[in-house]
C-alpha cells in the first residue's frame, strides 16, 4: 500500500512544479550553451552551466525577464532580459563566473533573440558582446 502512496504524491508534487512553472512561480532550470568568440583567437563553449528562468516583473513600464545562474542564490549571477512592450530597451545583461569562487567573471551585453523564454528550448536566446579580464568577444546564448 505505501508505493501506490509515494507514487500519487510524487505525481501530485509534479503537477504542482508544473503549474507554478507555467505561472512563473517556481524556476524552470536547464543546461545552457555559451558560444564565446574572442577577438583574434579560436571560438570555445562553455556549456556546463545551468540557467533557470527565475521570474518576470515590471519596472517603469518595461518588462524584465530575470534568470538566475545556479549555484548562487544572490544575483552575483544572473541574467536579465529586458524586451519589447512599453520598453524602450531591448537588450541583455549579464554575468557569470566559471570554476567559483576564484574562476573569471564574464561580463555580458547583447539583444535577446525574441520574446523571453520561461521555460528552456534549447534555442537561441540571445547574443552579443562579453568581457572577462582583458578578453573581449562576442557570445551566443542557447537554453
Amino acid at each position: 500500500m505505501r508505493n501506490p502512496i509515494l507514487i500519487f504524491g510524487a505525481a501530485i508534487a509534479a503537477l504542482s512544479l508544473m503549474s507554478c512553472a507555467s505561472e512563473g512561480g517556481a524556476e524552470m532550470c536547464a543546461a545552457a550553451l555559451f558560444e564565446m568568440t574572442p577577438q583574434g583567437a579560436a571560438p570555445y563553449d562553455i556549456d556546463d552551466r545551468t540557467v533557470c528562468f527565475h521570474s518576470q516583473q515590471e519596472i517603469d513600464g518595461c518588462p524584465i525577464w530575470n534568470y538566475r545562474i545556479p549555484p548562487s542564490e544572490d544575483f552575483s549571477e544572473y541574467i536579465d532580459i529586458f524586451y519589447g512592450g512599453e520598453c524602450p530597451r531591448n537588450d541583455l545583461d549579464g554575468a557569470f563566473f566559471v570554476d567559483p569562487p576564484a574562476g573569471a567573471q564574464y561580463r555580458l551585453s547583447g539583444t535577446p533573440a525574441g520574446p523571453p523564454p520561461s521555460m528552456p528550448h534549447q534555442e537561441l536566446m540571445g547574443s552579443g558582446n562579453y568581457t572577462q579580464g582583458d578578453e573581449q568577444g562576442t557570445f551566443r546564448l542557447f537554453w
